[in-house]
């Protein structure tokens, strides 16, 4: 049976203003999204998993490498997982967490896990508040049948 995990999301946030917000100190995954005139399109699905390489590191390090030769607005979104029924909150699940977001959204920018990714073992990621473009649940174990690699330890 599937472990079930809980994603919550932040209202989204300018990136300038994402960069001075509480919101920002925190593990977990994030969203960027690009406006431009009326439409909003998935940039990238990231994770911070470690205090010594921070939200605010990861953005630098984006914009230096693609985010400043996008045009329009860019918003972030914050997402904190909360494990469902005693699920350890671990850099190993923060992992697994970004892997199958990536994998099901298919964000332009991101390189890695987009066709394959390392799962422990199945999840369900359910998502809840401002989640943007991402689907409510998430089931792992529909993404087996379509090329995710699994690695059960």
């Amino acid at each position: 049976m599937p472990r079930v995990v809980h994603v919550y999301w932040t209202f989204p946030k300018t990136f300038e203003s994402a960069m001075c917000c509480d919101e920002a100190n925190g593990l977990g995954v994030y969203q960027i999204y690009r406006q431009f005139g009326s439409c909003r399109t998935l940039l990238y699905i990231g994770l911070v998993k470690s205090d010594r390489r921070d939200f605010y590191i990861r953005m630098n390090e984006h914009r230096k490498d693609w985010l400043s030769t996008k045009r329009g607005v860019i918003y972030i979104r914050f997402g904190y997982i909360r494990g469902f029924r005693g699920t350890p909150m671990t850099t190993t699940l923060i992992e697994e967490v970004e892997g199958a977001l990536i994998f099901a959204m298919q964000p332009p920018e991101n390189s890695r896990k987009k066709f394959s990714y390392t799962r422990r073992e199945d999840l369900i990621v359910k998502n809840f508040g401002y989640r943007g473009d991402v689907p409510r649940a998430i089931d792992t174990t529909e993404h087996r049948a379509i090329g995710c690699r699994p690695c059960f330890i």
